[in-house]
Order: C-alpha cells, then structure tokens, then sequence
C-alpha cells in the first residue's frame, strides 16, 4: 500500500485495510496504519472523521458484509457533504435513551415545543395578572368624589399646592391626580403621578401621605423627596431629600397586610429604584447627594485630622452612613481641602490619600482599606 494513496475521507473509508484496524485494532494491517498515521498528523482530524463513520455505520449491525459497507459507505459520504459537522469524531457513542429518542423524534418536537411555549405564555400572563394598573386602581377608588388632574407640558414645570399645603413641583410631561374629596376630607392624603416630580409634605402625624405610581408606591410622613416614575421606562425611583420614606413594589404592597413590613425604609439622600429587567428593588445612595438644608457645603478643610472625625462629619453633612471596618484606619490622618466638591469627588480625594477604595452597597459607603499607607 502507498503511503500517497490515502488523500481524502472516501480513499480511507473504502480502504476494507483501514476498516479493518479500526474495527479490529489488532488486524495485520495494525502496524502499517500507526506508522502511517504517525507520519501524517496533518491527516489526525481526516482519520478521526474516517474511523467515526465507520463506527457508526458498523454500530447498528454486528456484521455487515463488504459489499454492505461499500454501500453504506457511498449514501453516508453523499450525505456528509451537507452536513460534516453532524458526524461524531471519537468513535461509538452511547445509544441515547427512549424518551431522548422520544422527545427528539420530529413527531413529537412540535408537539413539545408547542406545550414549553403555552407554559411560557401562562407565566408571563399570570405575572401580568398579579402586576395591577395602579393608575386604574387609583382612579377606579376615587371615581365617585372626582378626580383633579395637573400637568405639565413639555415647555416647561408646573408647581401644585395640594389640600394639606403639600407642595409638588411637576417636571416636563409629567402628571399629577388627586381626588376632589380630599378638599373636604384632610386625613385623606394620596396622589398619583406619572413623570418626574419634586415633593415637600407637610408633617400630619397621624395622617401618612401616599404617592402612587406605576410600579412604586411610598409613604411618607414630613419628608422631601423626588420621584422618576414614567409609565413607559424601565426604571423608576424615589430619592429622599431629608426625613424619611418607606418605599414598597406595587405587587407587594397591594398583597401584604399593610402593617407587614415589605417595603425599603429611606433616609436623606438614599434612594429605592425598582428595575424591571433585573425585577428587584434596589437601595442605594442619591446619584448627586445634597447637603443638608442647615450645612453649607463649606468646613471641609482638614490639617492632620483623625480620619474618623473626618467620616464622621461627612456624615453629618449628607446623613449618609459610612463604614470604615474595625480600628484598621483610627490612626490615619488627613490633610486635604475638600469644601465645594462633590459627595463622590470628597470620597474619591480621602480614599486616594489613604490608598483605599470605597463603594455603596445597601444605601451605605463602605470604605475598603487595610489601613493607613
């Protein structure tokens, strides 16, 4: 046999020497095909596709005479030409099981593929059941007494003096409803609104001031907060300004006893944003935390100043806790100018000069050093 006479897949697979040392490896031929394959491992990947086609016209029938083979053979190259990638290249492969076979049989594909659909529709469809239209809800509970209705156009804002002298400053687009009835009834305090809107409510002790959205729903009690909650946007928050606000998903609060506590209680400058890919709520800080209304932006101006006392009046200023890790960084000093800066841009200079890093989890800072540098 010449070396040379072996060049493609059908030279191997009607060679009945090849067939015969990959059927039977200790076949006379033995010797000659493992030179020749060692000389020629340019042709490994030709050999692999070769021996796996004979092994699976052989795996069906023990025995197959020459001729058979020959036969099989040719309709089984014809078919390759279309589809090599199809062929097994490490020999016999296990027989798949009967429901494999079952479920991959093109009689009952459809039918399988059909039956993983409709369950998948009955999930989308079931969490659409128990996701309410608030706006409808809201309006459904106060169509007898009325509704008023404010907007703002896209030229610019419009304020709102609300019954309880609450005011709300509507951004561009946006929509605001409350129920007539409020007028005559002061412990009813619940708006609607669809946009971006700015609040300050007025403190009624016994009285919380709910504001309803389309998919966040918050209480709030005397607070100052914003809220970004277009109907048609993935995205929708409440950033606390200062007091405080409980915030809760719409599934959870129209499901759950009101006095369960479900919802995500905020403070100045944290905010909650719901976000409909991810399907959770989250707690963070405000993209741009303010400083309180009582404290200039000013005084951050540290000459060797303990770092504690240094987190602890940044603290005071945005009502942001920050975690620093046990006693690691008490004896750490600073010297730094950082009045007129932003929260993140005051963080970022402290970090640097003590060679750490910090980041916000849960509406905290949390301060990653292993100590002073």
């Amino acid at each position: 046999m010449s070396n040379s006479a072996f060049n493609s897949l059908e030279d191997l697979v009607f060679s009945r020497s090849f067939r015969d040392w990959v059927l039977r490896p200790n076949s006379a031929d033995r010797e000659f095909w493992e030179d020749w394959v060692a000389r020629n491992p340019e042709r490994a990947e030709l050999v692999r596709l070769a021996k796996a086609m004979i092994h699976a016209l052989q795996s069906d029938r023990p025995k197959r005479d020459y001729s058979e083979i020959d036969e099989a053979v040719s309709a089984a190259l014809s078919r390759l030409q279309y589809a090599p990638r199809y062929v097994p290249i490490d020999g016999p492969v296990r027989r798949r099981s009967r429901l494999a076979g079952l479920l991959l049989s093109p009689r009952t594909a459809l039918p399988v593929i059909l039956l993983v659909g409709v369950c998948v529709a009955g999930f989308i469809y079931f969490r659409a059941l128990t996701r309410r239209d608030v706006l409808q809800s809201f309006l459904g509970s106060h169509r007898k007494a009325g509704i008023r209705e404010w907007k703002a156009d896209q030229s610019g804002q419009q304020d709102v003096r609300l019954p309880d002298g609450s005011m709300v400053r509507l951004g561009r687009s946006s929509k605001l409803y409350y129920s007539v009835s409020w007028e005559r009834n002061p412990a009813l305090r619940e708006v609607y609104v669809d946009g971006e809107a700015y609040f300050e409510v007025s403190s009624e002790p016994r009285s919380p001031f709910y504001v309803y959205s389309s998919r966040l729903i918050a209480r709030a009690a005397d607070a100052c907060f914003l809220v970004h909650a277009f109907s048609g946007e993935e995205k929708a928050s409440f950033t606390v300004l200062s007091g405080s606000l409980s915030v809760f998903r719409q599934e959870d609060y129209y499901n759950h006893p009101l006095d369960a506590w479900t919802g995500i209680e905020l403070t100045r400058n944290q905010a909650a944003v719901d976000d409909r890919l991810e399907d959770r709520i989250r707690k963070t800080i405000a993209l741009a935390p303010v400083p309180a209304g009582d404290r200039p932006d000013t005084g951050f101006v540290f000459c060797g100043t303990p770092l504690p006392k240094v987190f602890s009046q940044l603290e005071a200023c945005y009502g942001i806790p920050i975690q620093y890790g046990g006693h690691a960084l008490d004896s750490c000093h600073l010297t730094a100018t950082l009045d007129n800066r932003s929260f993140s841009a005051k963080m970022n200079a402290i970090c640097k000069a003590i060679g750490a890093s910090w980041q916000q989890i849960d509406g905290n800072v949390v301060v990653l050093a292993p100590g002073c540098r």
